[in-house]
């Protein structure tokens, strides 16, 4: 594998990174609701210094740009599918929350009514 094709696989990684994996995962660090649970974001930490590793690997024991690069990218990839998971779970949350609620009360009931 030549340099160009290094560099261009060790681009993909990082394209997902900057295109969804940092984006998703900003916003569930500034979640107020997830950030009062512990250590809610560790594991994408974690997937994140992961995928670093592998690419690091091209340069310090000289291995293969292009495995290294698949594994960087499932690991970003992976950090994708966890902050949807922790957002779908905020969601079942609040659903939960708001099913839960007596509406019948509202406005003498008629706001049932309308909301059917």
């Amino acid at each position: 594998m030549d340099n160009a094709q290094n560099c261009e696989a060790l681009f993909r990684p990082f394209r997902l990174y900057f295109s969804f994996a940092k984006m998703l995962y900003a916003s569930v660090l500034h979640d107020p609701e997830l950030k009062r649970k512990p250590n809610f974001a560790l594991d994408l930490v974690f997937e994140i210094n992961s995928a670093l590793d592998h690419i690091s690997r091209c340069w310090v024991y000289g291995a293969d740009p292009a495995v290294e690069a698949d594994k960087a990218h499932s690991h970003l990839k992976r950090v994708c599918l966890d902050v949807f998971k922790l957002k779908l779970k905020r969601v079942v949350d609040q659903y939960g929350t708001i099913s839960a609620t007596e509406i019948n009360t509202l406005d003498d009931g008629k706001f049932r009514c309308r909301l059917i």
